[in-house]
This record gives structure tokens, sequence and C-alpha cells, in this order.
């Protein structure tokens, strides 16, 4: 019993000391994101002050913050709070027409909440770009890139659908240029 309360004690102590530090080097009570969580619907229903406040960070100025009280209200009768904050925000946007708050929604849920993504791209990015391959043009890595993200296939059904598609083999054979689709 007395090493339980002396492991308490020692784990509180940890938990504090991590605490002030993040206390130390991030600001809580008044960084941006604190307005983002209004939206976070397994909290409640966010008020109008905190969607305008939002309004106001996310830079959508092309409606006024008026026309987030109707779509505010329609919000209110959904409140079934049972599921994931994303999931609901995708329930009531499949029923519901409330073009307003769609935007501060996707707004929000677009930020990333790490750099992970990016850093990935930046280590794919370094294997692509080695000193073997040292000439390629930005154009070119970035293409790789895109690929490499992009398509979900395997090798095999890619070269099935290449194989297959007789206008792609034709135009690859030919030495006529080509536009590039966008």
């Amino acid at each position: 019993m007395k090493k339980l309360r002396s492991l308490k004690k020692h784990a509180l102590i940890a938990y504090q000391r991590a605490v002030a530090y993040l206390e130390k080097w991030f600001q809580f009570e008044n960084s941006v994101f604190r307005s983002f969580s209004c939206l976070d619907l397994e909290r409640g229903l966010p008020t109008l002050d905190q969607l305008i406040e939002l309004w106001t960070l996310t830079r959508s100025n092309d409606t006024p913050p008026e026309a987030l009280y109707s779509e505010l209200a329609i919000l209110s009768i959904y409140q079934s709070l049972e599921r994931k904050s994303v999931d609901m925000w995708c329930s009531f946007f499949s029923k519901e027409s409330a073009p307003n708050l769609l935007k501060l929604v996707q707004h929000v849920c677009s930020i990333p909440v790490s750099n992970a993504f990016v850093e990935r791209i930046y280590s794919v990015m370094g294997n692509i770009w080695t000193n073997e391959r040292n000439r390629l043009g930005l154009e070119t890595v970035k293409s790789e890139l895109c690929v490499f993200f992009n398509i979900n296939s395997s090798c095999i059904d890619f070269k099935e659908r290449v194989v297959s598609n007789k206008t792609l083999l034709k135009a690859v054979a030919s030495n006529a240029k080509y536009v590039k689709k966008k």
C-alpha cells in the first residue's frame, strides 16, 4: 500500500511537470485552436458567438456572420451526440443544406493535426532525388511524388490497365507532342 501511494505521488509529480512544460512552451488559453474546439459536438452545440469568432479567424468574409444563425438553429435540431464529431458533421451535412457552416467546418477539419504527412513527402522525395538522380527537374520529382501518393493500385493492375488502353499505347509509341490534361 505504501508503494502504491509513493508510485501515485511520483506519477502525479511527473504529470504536473509535463503540464507545466507544455504550458510554458505552448499557448493554450489564447490559442487560435481554442476557438476551433466549439465544433467538437461531443462537448455540445456551439453558440452563435463562438461561430462568429471562428468565422473571423477563418477569413470566410464572403458570407455575413448573421447567415450562420439560421444554420445554427437547424443544427440544434440534431442533438444525437453519440458518435464522433466528424461523423456527426458528415451526417448533418448529408441531410441539411448549411453552406456557411459547411465552409467553417471544412476549414477547421482540413488543418492537419501533425506534420507527419509533410515529413513523409520529404522522406519519399529524398528517396527519389538521390545522388545518382541529382539532375531530375523539379517538375519530374513533383510528378513522381504525385504518382507515388495518388496511385493506389498494384503494379500488376496498373500494367493491365495500360495494356488494355489502346489509345494510351498508341500515344506513347508515337513521336507526336501531347497536351497535358489538368
